[in-house]
């Protein structure tokens, strides 16, 4: 009988972590990130591109400056660029370490129930202990 209430308890336990697990998940978790507001940007904006000549009308003076005006762009841009990628760099290290620290988390909980099962599965083996699904209480 003591085994039977035991597996019971211990089944009730899992089943309330399973649930734990996925309540927490589900009512204190962070919003998707889609409907997160994304943080601005430490980058300067990206110039707007410069306009592009008819090859087949423009003279070559027209054609020198608009090569000058692409090429002081085109450097504009590449600063920007490197920025967004060191900005989307630290994004994915603090996504790494928010993994880390999740997995951790739920790696505790799960060691800490199976670890609080086996002693009350083993204390209401004991004799003269009565327990039940709800409470694990030495019994008179």
């Amino acid at each position: 009988m003591k085994l039977l209430i035991g597996a019971a308890v211990a089944a009730l336990l899992m089943a309330s972590v399973a649930d734990a697990q996925t309540t927490a998940t589900t009512t204190t978790a962070a919003p998707a990130a889609s409907t997160a507001p994304v943080p601005a940007s430490r980058c300067a904006a990206a110039p707007a591109a410069p306009t592009v000549p008819d090859g087949a009308t423009a003279d070559s003076n027209t054609m020198a400056a608009a090569n000058e005006a692409y090429r002081t762009w085109a450097t504009a841009m590449q600063d920007v660029i490197h920025c967004r990628h060191a900005e989307y760099d630290e994004a994915v290290a603090v996504v790494n370490a928010r993994r880390t620290e999740y997995n951790a988390i739920a790696e505790s909980l799960n060691t800490t129930t199976t670890a609080w099962s086996a002693a009350t599965t083993t204390f209401c083996a004991r004799p003269h202990m009565r327990c039940s699904a709800n409470n694990t209480t030495p019994g008179h």
